[in-house]
């Protein structure tokens, strides 16, 4: 996650994974919080993982239309 995150053009201060649920052998979501360094808004999301041959990859969904 951080390296994923370390190139933000919104830098990230702080990370924490609250916990983590798997939906198999190769995916997993991840329950987070992580703020900003430049707001006090401290957000919660899921981060949704793919584990492909090179590694863990972050599942990035289609924009909607």
């Amino acid at each position: 996650m951080a390296f994923m995150l370390a190139g933000s053009p919104h830098p990230v201060g702080g990370f924490q994974v609250l916990g983590e649920n798997s939906q198999g052998p190769d995916d997993v979501t991840l329950q987070t919080l992580w703020q900003h360094t430049d707001d006090s808004t401290v957000h919660q999301s899921d981060v949704h993982l793919h584990q492909e041959p090179d590694g863990w990859k972050m599942v990035v969904p289609a924009p909607a239309s």
